[in-house]
């Protein structure tokens, strides 16, 4: 993975990148991510036993498994992701949809999305 101009080379259960703090149900899997800050946060849970894994789990709805050991952030503008094993493939999934193969460059575009609110 590369966020911005820093490699960062790891086994992981899961990347996500969020542009927002929480996704499924609420889930605050990058919790300190701003929709508004022209950044993209990244959550890696690192390797780690699956009992571990089940214990650890439940606090992701609080957002605080980001201070788990095996758990590492990174902000930046772009992130790319790619398998070490091209002969292993992995899909990139956006809102439960699969989006298509590694790998996977995302960028954050400020000022991208026009919204109105009452």
């Amino acid at each position: 993975m590369t966020v911005d101009d820093q490699v960062v080379d790891v086994d992981a259960w899961l990347v996500a990148v969020g542009n927002g703090p929480a996704y499924a149900g609420g889930m605050r899997i990058t919790p300190n991510a701003q929709l508004d800050d022209g950044q993209l946060d990244v959550t890696i849970v690192g390797q780690m036993s699956r009992l571990a894994m089940l214990r650890a789990f439940p606090r992701v709805f609080k957002g605080t498994h980001v201070t788990h050991p095996a758990v590492s952030t990174y902000r930046g503008t772009t992130v790319t992701i790619a398998s070490r094993d091209a002969n292993q493939p992995m899909d990139v999934y956006a809102d439960g949809e699969r989006v298509g193969p590694l790998p996977a460059t995302m960028e954050a575009r400020s000022s991208a999305l026009t919204v109105r609110v009452p």
